[in-house]
């Protein structure tokens, strides 16, 4: 481990290794930022695959009993792994001039939205679909920890990280918000 000038701490040391600590200030077990990608890739394939058929298989993978702290753990990393994508998309995004709440509305493919001046008015101008919300409910594992772009507040807000439905939330312009719907 090589501690750099910058490294105010141990955890910030271990993130430019491309280690993710379990614990911020006294971090005594760390989990590699490949591992938790190929875990991402996997719960793509299969959302019901649970981090602690991962950690078990990984466990089995390293001649390591399997103790259930070693998933408590696993989860706190993959949740931070997933809070520090979220926050590099929103730097890349105000960083090329993508951070306006209608910027994905203003920028839609011209092809599908322009109309000629003598062209006849088609019934349905543009055809959406609507699935129940199961989209949703894969986006939702992608998100966790995603702030809320709708809020004022510059500093991103932590959200509830549960692997119930009812508390995840996803930011962004992608989805509207029930209480912006409701106003109508």
């Amino acid at each position: 481990l090589s501690i750099l000038p910058m490294d105010a701490f141990i955890a910030s040391a271990l993130v430019h290794q491309r280690v993710i600590p379990c614990s911020p200030m006294t971090p005594t077990t760390g989990i590699t930022v490949q591992v938790v990608e190929f875990y991402c890739v996997a719960r793509q394939c299969n959302p019901h695959f649970s981090i602690q058929a991962y950690v078990k298989t990984m466990c089995d993978l390293q001649g390591v009993a399997f103790c259930t702290y070693l998933s408590w753990q696993f989860s706190i990393v993959y949740d931070m792994y997933l809070q520090i994508l979220t926050n590099v998309n929103i730097l890349v995004h105000t960083a090329i001039r993508r951070s306006d709440l209608d910027w994905r509305l203003k920028h839609t493919c011209l092809a599908c939205m322009y109309t000629l001046t003598s062209e006849v008015p088609l019934k349905f101008r543009m055809l959406y679909m609507k699935d129940g919300n199961d989209s949703l409910k894969h986006v939702l594992k992608q998100c966790i920890g995603d702030n809320d772009l709708d809020s004022d507040d510059p500093i991103p807000s932590a959200q509830c990280s549960s692997e119930l439905p009812t508390t995840q939330f996803v930011g962004g312009d992608w989805y509207l918000s029930r209480e912006y719907i409701d106003q109508f």
